[in-house]
């Protein structure tokens, strides 16, 4: 853990300094997605883990909640609804990163999870629209 702490911290300063030339790029979002990153390229490289397991299973759903809002910041309201249908998506797929392998129910749940998402957003009217609209609003109301 220490490893992911010290490199955390680095990349945290390094993109402060960055912020300078790229203001849009947010120093903790970097730090984080750098930090997995880089203990995924050293471990596919070296084949040994300079940061945990644990620790990159940690930032790694972080990265995917972060790119969840970030994108939910730049699209349309609707985008809000597939919200968690790609969570869990992100979450399989960094998954799959780790263990290099997926079990067969896990992606029928997937499909069938974006299935389910995709009928309730196209045959959406009076009657389910509350229940859209629930699920749009949700997060907005913290």
């Amino acid at each position: 853990m220490i490893n992911a702490l010290i490199c955390l911290s680095v990349y945290f300063i390094l993109f402060l300094i960055l912020h300078t030339y790229f203001p849009k790029v947010c120093a903790l979002c970097g730090a984080v997605s750098m930090t997995w990153m880089t203990g995924i390229v050293y471990w596919f490289i070296k084949g040994i883990y300079i940061i945990d397991q644990l620790s990159l299973a940690i930032l790694m759903g972080g990265s995917a909640v972060g790119f969840i809002y970030y994108l939910s910041s730049k699209s349309k309201p609707n985008f809000d609804f597939f919200k968690f249908p790609l969570l869990v998506t992100f979450f399989v797929v960094m998954y799959y990163i780790l263990e290099a392998s997926l079990y067969i129910n896990t992606i029928i749940y997937l499909v069938a999870l974006w299935v389910l998402f995709l009928i309730v957003f196209f045959l959406r009217n009076k009657n389910s629209g509350s229940f859209f609209k629930k699920i749009v609003e949700c997060c907005k109301s913290w």
